[in-house]
């Protein structure tokens, strides 16, 4: 083989086996992402803040229902009405 490609396919190995390492790091990182979301964020709020972030989900939770309780209602607003207008066959 010649010198030349020799010391560029060395190099490439070299790069490679770098490479591979770094990948390897990570993944021994990223082990302990095997736990539940819930015990991964446990503890992270505490006191005040957690208290707020409670709050503030409560609110948009009640501003969800709301919306969705007004949007029931005109629904079915709308197919009492129409139920209204129509007259029955016998009755014309």
């Amino acid at each position: 083989m010649n010198n030349g490609v020799q010391q560029n396919l060395e190099s490439r190995v070299t790069q490679i086996e770098r490479e591979l390492a770094e990948i390897k790091a990570i993944l021994v990182l990223k082990k302990g992402d095997d736990l539940p979301w819930w015990e991964r964020i446990a503890g992270r709020w505490e006191g005040e803040e957690f208290d707020e972030i409670v709050e503030e989900i409560r609110k948009n939770r009640q501003k969800d229902h709301e919306a969705a309780v007004r949007a029931a209602n005109a629904r079915e607003a709308k197919a009492k009405h129409s139920r209204k207008q129509r007259t029955p066959i016998h009755k014309r």
